[in-house]
């Protein structure tokens, strides 16, 4: 069986996040072989991640509305790629310990829609974002992936996953300080991204309280 089978193979009897995991992967992968051949052709490939991010501006979402759902899927940086798709496979596991893979894969979907809407709102409505409504998107899975974190720290509030230094930590807690991180950096040189943390933890807490 050749690499290519495998990983057919890896996908095919994957649980949720697993797929969810090949998904991005692919996506990374496919648009930076894009991107190469058109560099060859002395193109600027830039395009197709604006045509691919979500816009700060609905003005902008009513021109291009398949982003609320496209920019969940799209990394830029490997590393940014990496972080999120380690975080989703760990979480992802935890999470189907108690649900189907069916609400995971609702989980993901409208809580990165969440979190793209909050983006949305925080850049039209406050002074601070308004500058920077014409020309700002957003992308990656963060969003997506922190609903996954709280509503699996709500399920499973006092299992521990062990850190390096740290030693075993409750989930609760991780969740707590990842929300705190993001409240407090929604002024930073990465609001975007924060404030999509905040409405994908948002959804995550909707999610459990809406299943008890």
């Amino acid at each position: 069986m050749n690499l290519l089978d495998n990983l057919k193979e890896t996908y095919r009897q994957g649980n949720v996040a697993i797929r969810l995991i090949f998904i991005n992967v692919a996506v990374y992968l496919t648009l930076q072989l894009v991107q190469i051949l058109l560099r060859l052709f002395i193109i600027n490939g830039e395009g197709l991640f604006e045509w691919l991010a979500l816009p700060a501006s609905f003005y902008q979402l009513l021109y291009h509305p398949w982003t609320l759902l496209t920019y969940m899927f799209l990394h830029k940086d490997l590393f940014h790629l990496l972080f999120n798709m380690i975080a989703l496979y760990w979480f992802g596991k935890l999470f189907l310990m108690y649900n189907t893979g069916k609400q995971l894969t609702g989980l993901y979907l409208l809580g990165g829609i969440a979190a793209g809407l909050l983006y949305m709102l925080f850049y039209n409505l406050f002074p601070l974002f308004q500058g920077m409504t014409g020309f700002s998107v957003l992308m990656g899975a963060s969003g997506s992936i922190m609903a996954v974190i709280v509503a699996t720290a709500m399920q499973a509030p006092n299992m521990e996953l062990r850190f390096f230094l740290l030693g075993n930590v409750k989930l609760k807690y991780i969740a707590l300080v990842a929300v705190l991180i993001s409240l407090f950096s929604i002024t930073s040189s990465n609001a975007g991204g924060e404030i999509a943390h905040l409405g994908g933890a948002l959804y995550g807490y909707i999610f459990i309280v809406s299943l008890r």
